[in-house]
């Protein structure tokens, strides 16, 4: 991807602006405010067809929440009080825009701090059009469909990116770049330290992507799945009886590809209402997701109930 070619396609962003007005795109086009994250890999990639939430990077983001204030109607949620995050949210147009304190003494500083250097690029406004900073070479990795970590340290300081790997595996359609993936076989074991809700968050997002069986695959093969749910160790070499051809593990795999392919041909062997399989029982999880992780752990219990005789 030349640099005029990821230009034209940043000055999309524009765009996207006008949607939260032309007061609140003037104030965020001021001053040193770096656009940052998924919003940015995604209109590079051209992989979603509208963004609605932004991440910003600035100095003082409580001056400018205090500054919008007096121009627009908003909630604002504390997401991290430690490190200067918070979520601002327009009721009115169902959108929002996520401002975090400057990490570092430069948006370098900042990005070097970051997970993948798919999202290690920033966008400025120099006046007339928007700079693109990426001293991580994203760009080309999003140009290559490569995952790739900007250096170990960044996995231990928040081994939820561990996961991370796999959810932009499993929506992206990239793959992981072997010294990343080595990095993971290797730190795996930290994946429990992170909160349960966001591992929780980024399985159903997993889950939710249309070949999940493959990214839960992978996860197994290099050992991450079995960190978070112990008892599929057992699975592999588990037969639970002569008329059964796979053991456990490729069984249970079997049935979640067997799933996501009724879904997807949209011939589902019952009769089912197919706005039924989106309707959202709690955050992240829609009938669909449910029906595809119980594919796969359908049969735990033949781990204790399976008798040889």
């Amino acid at each position: 991807m030349n640099s005029i070619m990821y230009t034209n396609r940043i000055s999309y962003l524009n765009n996207i602006l006008d949607i939260y007005g032309s007061e609140i795109k003037r104030m965020l086009l001021q001053g040193d405010i770096y656009f940052v994250g998924g919003a940015i890999r995604d209109i590079l990639n051209k992989s979603r067809e509208s963004i609605t939430d932004i991440d910003i990077v600035l100095e003082n983001p409580i001056e400018v929440l205090k500054n919008l204030k007096k121009i627009a109607k908003f909630t604002t949620v504390v997401l991290d009080e430690d490190f200067g995050v918070y979520r601002v949210y327009f009721p009115e147009k169902n959108i929002y825009l996520d401002f975090s304190k400057l990490q570092g003494t430069n948006i370098v500083d900042d990005l070097e701090r970051r997970d993948f250097t798919i999202n290690a690029i920033a966008a400025k406004w120099s006046g007339n059009h928007f700079e693109i900073i990426d001293p991580f070479n994203g760009v080309k990795d999003i140009n290559e469909k490569r995952i790739k970590t900007i250096k170990r340290k960044n996995l231990i300081d928040d081994p939820l990116r561990i996961l991370r790997a796999f959810r932009f595996y499993a929506e992206l359609g990239f793959g992981i770049e072997e010294k990343t993936l080595s990095y993971i076989r290797e730190l795996k074991f930290l994946v429990n330290e992170s909160a349960p809700e966001r591992i929780k968050f980024e399985l159903s997002k997993i889950f939710q992507s249309p070949q999940s069986h493959k990214t839960v695959k992978f996860m197994y093969d290099c050992g991450v799945i079995q960190e978070i749910f112990p008892f599929l160790s057992s699975y592999k070499g588990f037969f639970s009886g002569k008329r059964h051809i796979y053991d456990l593990w490729d069984h249970s795999l079997k049935t979640l590809e067997n799933i996501e392919i009724f879904f997807q041909s949209k011939n589902f062997p019952i009769p089912l209402e197919e706005d039924l399989l989106y309707y959202e029982l709690e955050k992240g999880f829609n009938f669909q997701t449910i029906l595809k992780i119980c594919a796969l752990f359908h049969d735990v219990g033949k781990l204790f109930a399976f008798d040889e005789k």
